[in-house]
């Protein structure tokens, strides 16, 4: 098992990205009830990504959840955290194609589990930036009047600024 795993994460290192979903696929058909098979689906969802298949992206998050389910839950905190992540990267394959509206559906799920662990910033100004390229102006003023108030101190306040300020200037409110 361990080999398996060293060996995709050089494969991975060495920017052979085929390889490693190869490795990491054996890897899944030996050990399928492994504690580290959630962990697996999510490495070769990034991967499917990164790769430029988001569908096989999003099967691979998909199948973190189900995989997580059906595992022993002696870990539950971590296969909570690994299911987190999955759904916080299903929003961005989302965001990332330009799936504005199911990046935006995706998004909202997250900032309602209000979950400490979640980049509640990073969230909350992709959902903007996906309510703006909806021309959902009035969700965009809201969304970014309670980011300038909560993360004044982000790298993406100016954007956020712009966004808010188009908004309301598309809203006819000068």
């Amino acid at each position: 098992r361990t080999a398996l795993l060293e060996m995709a994460l050089v494969a991975q290192e060495n920017d052979q990205l085929n390889r490693a979903q190869q490795i990491y696929s054996q890897y899944l058909e030996r050990f399928s009830n492994d504690p580290s098979a959630a962990e697996v689906c999510l490495r070769q969802g990034l991967l499917y990504r990164q790769m430029g298949a988001p569908t096989m992206a999003l099967s691979k998050f998909y199948a973190v959840m189900t995989t997580a389910l059906r595992l022993k839950l002696d870990r539950l905190d971590y296969y909570q955290l690994l299911v987190l992540q999955a759904q916080t990267e299903i929003a961005d394959t989302y965001y990332l194609q330009g799936k504005f509206s199911e990046a935006a559906e995706f998004l909202s799920r997250l900032l309602k589990l209000e979950n400490p662990q979640l980049n509640q910033s990073q969230i909350i100004y992709k959902m903007i930036r996906s309510l703006s390229c909806m021309n959902r102006h009035t969700e965009v003023v809201a969304q970014a009047e309670f980011f300038i108030g909560k993360y004044p101190e982000t790298p993406e306040i100016a954007e956020v600024r712009f966004l808010l300020a188009d908004s309301l200037k598309k809203l006819g409110r000068t």
